[in-house]
C-alpha cells in the first residue's frame, strides 16, 4: 500500500546498487512526487515505470508533466511515467525510452 511517506522511504533507502527495476502501480495522489524525483534522477542504472490512478487532480498531474518535462529534456533512459489524460506525444517519447 503507498501511504503519503512512501516515495520518502524508497529515497532514503542507500543499498539499492543491485536493483536493476522499479514498478508501481495505481499510485494514489498523496504520493510525493518531489521526493521520489530526486530518487528518480539520482539512480541511473535503475529501470522506473510508474502508473498513477485515473483519479488524481489537475495540479498533481501538473507536478507529474514537471517531472516528465524534465526527464525528457534530460534524455534520461528508462523512465516511464503514465496517467490518465497525459500528452501522448510525450507518453510515446518515456515509452520508446523505456521499452527500447
Amino acid at each position: 500500500m503507498i501511504t503519503e511517506s512512501t516515495a520518502k522511504k524508497i529515497s532514503n533507502l542507500r543499498n539499492l546498487g543491485h536493483l536493476s527495476k522499479i514498478i508501481l502501480l495505481y499510485i494514489p495522489e498523496i504520493f510525493n512526487v518531489e521526493d521520489f524525483s530526486i530518487f528518480i534522477k539520482n539512480r541511473i542504472n535503475t529501470k522506473f515505470m510508474l502508473e498513477f490512478d485515473n483519479n488524481i487532480s489537475e495540479q498533481y498531474k501538473n507536478q507529474l508533466n514537471d517531472l516528465i518535462d524534465t526527464l525528457i529534456e534530460s534524455r534520461f533512459l528508462g523512465r516511464y511515467i503514465e496517467y490518465y489524460g497525459q500528452d501522448r506525444e510525450k507518453e510515446n517519447i518515456m515509452s520508446n525510452r523505456y521499452f527500447d
